[in-house]
């Protein structure tokens, strides 16, 4: 049994968190928007993170 349950476990994929950016290409997205928006709104990138999170995710679905 543990040989099966090895390989079985070996084959998984990781799933990105919930709401958070799954690509490569999503998560620069998201780093960017963040950093233009904050430049933008003279805040913190991280206080536009949630902002930046949800464009490049909407940018990425409609590109699809």
């Amino acid at each position: 049994m543990t040989d099966r349950n090895n390989k079985s476990t070996q084959n998984r994929i990781a799933s990105k968190p919930p709401r958070q950016p799954g690509t490569l290409g999503e998560m620069l997205t998201a780093v960017l928007l963040s950093l233009m928006y904050a430049e933008q709104n003279g805040t913190s990138a991280a206080y536009q993170w949630d902002a930046a999170r949800d464009e490049a995710a909407r940018r990425w679905r409609r590109n699809k």
